[in-house]
């Protein structure tokens, strides 16, 4: 109804980038965009966009820039689970070029357990991240905590801790008894 109500646009880019998550239509990365931009054009001070911006940036392949956009939506708003959640992912991706991004990764994705316990993605990517650096110690308990999470109906289901639990095995020499 208001096309300058910088929430609407923040909510309608937050939107779009969520269907690239299941749908990769690559409109949908840039209607995201567009309406992310003008979130910021039309208020640079929203906390909300940033960590959209972020994810948004991971999926181009621009990890400084995603990190920098992750970065300033955690400054703005750091209880915000989305913020922490996906400025920890973009370390994670930064970390193929750089290992010293793990502990930052890890920090972030620790905070949004914190802030957000039940977001469950944030246990998938710490667990994956302890596989990623051989601590199958705590892959294996991120996961089983997962596991605990979609058991107890905690938000919908994200899979892939048994997968993270049967590379642990794998990698332990234990195999898939």
């Amino acid at each position: 109804l208001d096309p300058d109500y910088a929430m609407a646009h923040s909510g309608l880019g937050a939107a779009y980038a969520m269907r690239t998550i299941n749908r990769r239509d690559p409109d949908d990365l840039e209607k995201a965009r567009v309406h992310l931009t003008r979130t910021l054009e039309l208020d640079s001070e929203l906390a909300e966009p940033y960590p959209w911006l972020c994810y948004l940036n991971i999926r181009l392949s621009r990890l400084e820039t995603a990190i920098a956009m992750g970065r300033r939506g955690v400054k703005l708003l750091p209880n915000l689970v989305h913020a922490q959640y996906f400025l920890g992912l973009a370390f994670f991706a930064a970390s193929e070029q750089d290992t010293a991004n793990y502990q930052p990764a890890a920090d972030h994705l620790f905070e949004a357990t914190r802030v957000g316990p039940h977001w469950q993605a944030s246990w998938f990517v710490l667990a994956y991240l302890a596989l990623a650096q051989g601590d199958y110690r705590h892959a294996q308990q991120f996961a089983e905590r997962l596991l605990v999470l979609n058991a107890r109906g905690a938000g919908v289901p994200f899979i892939g801790a048994d997968l993270v639990l049967a590379l642990v095995r794998l990698r332990e020499g234990r195999g898939a008894d």
